[in-house]
């Protein structure tokens, strides 16, 4: 199985390319301070339209894996950004 990674820096969105599936990731700077948190918040952002996979980076960052329908707007009010 072959993965080919696109970083874009400005806009803080990944491509992922598995074969012939392109993945969008956008990451956002959110520091979670404890596991607790990021599970609720991994429970309710998987729930959302669009939203493929939740990657949690305590104190770092939140990866949304997601599909062109993915509701921004709501992952924003999930986790209050």
């Amino acid at each position: 199985m072959q993965f080919f990674v696109v970083f874009f820096s400005s806009v803080n969105l990944f491509l992922v390319k598995n074969k012939d599936r392109v993945m969008a990731q956008t990451k956002y700077d959110v520091k979670i301070s404890d596991k607790a948190q990021a599970d609720e918040i991994v429970k309710k952002v998987e729930a959302l339209q669009g939203v493929k996979f939740v990657n949690v980076n305590i104190d770092a960052s939140i990866v949304v894996t997601h599909g062109d329908d993915y509701d921004e707007a709501g992952f924003k009010a999930i986790v209050g950004i």
